[in-house]
């Protein structure tokens, strides 16, 4: 544990030096700020903007608060995902390209310290930057849009974050496993894609781990747990132990093939 300690310093110091910890939580709070304060001065922007024919008009549907939760979530799938990803891609592989992993590798230090001490990084800050889109999204839609439960909200955050569990465990073992660029290409095509695919025929089957965010939502809107949750839930649970424990495989594997 003393070693994993370290290790996990390490991943915070770095994270402080490079603003991490400030610029995305601040990023996220933007996307979470976002949707609620564009749809609700759109009449304005428009006016603002002008060059409408004489005329038209354009109506807006009515919406409520919970409509600004399904919307920043929308904003969380796309730009959001991709950045996590896009920053812990290169957690390991980058190390082992620039040389520091075989300070480690070539130390008494257990394949399981090093990986999971990433891993509980990109946790924490996978964490708070949903807290903090969640947060922004839910004070606005309470204020412009009407009451919003915040119970169904918290609960939903639960949801959200083992959804990006699943995603930053897959990330992660695959740094582990490839080279930076292999990491973020195949680890972005199998999220987005596969969210794609769902969208389109995910009629077809029930427990995907894709459909997470969805079941989340109707929660959110119905107040009842959808009867595909739980096993929906506990999938994603599984192959995000399958992948840190093959991300630790990996690992290890990377260690006994240093040489110095």
């Amino acid at each position: 544990m003393r070693n994993f300690f370290i290790l996990w310093q390490k991943e915070w110091t770095e994270h402080v030096r490079n603003y991490r910890i400030i610029w995305l939580p601040l990023l996220f709070l933007l996307l979470g700020m976002m949707d609620p304060l564009t749809y609700y001065f759109m009449d304005d922007l428009l006016s603002a903007v002008g060059n409408l024919p004489d005329g038209m008009q354009i109506t807006l549907p009515n919406v409520g608060a919970t409509d600004m939760i399904g919307a920043t979530t929308g904003q969380l799938q796309s730009i959001g995902i991709i950045v996590l990803m896009a920053l812990y891609c290169s957690s390991i592989s980058g190390e082992r390209k620039n040389g520091t992993a075989t300070l480690l590798y070539i130390r008494p230090v257990h394949s399981g310290s090093i990986f999971m001490s990433k891993w509980v990084m990109a946790m924490m800050m996978a964490i708070v930057t949903t807290v903090c889109a969640l947060a922004a999204s839910s004070y606005y839609a309470e204020i412009l849009y009407g009451e919003l439960p915040f119970t169904r909200v918290a609960v939903f955050a639960a949801i959200y974050i083992v959804w990006l569990m699943t995603i930053l465990s897959l990330t992660l073992m695959l740094s582990a496993l490839t080279t930076t660029a292999i990491a973020a290409t195949v680890s972005i095509a199998v999220v987005m894609l596969g969210m794609m695919a769902d969208a389109l025929i995910g009629a077809y089957w029930t427990y995907s781990p894709y459909k997470l965010a969805t079941y989340g939502l109707q929660y959110v809107e119905a107040g009842t747990m959808p009867d595909a949750l739980t096993l929906t839930l506990l999938l994603c649970v599984s192959i995000s132990i399958v992948c840190v424990a093959l991300g630790i495989a990996f690992t290890h594997m990377n260690k006994q093939q240093t040489t110095v």
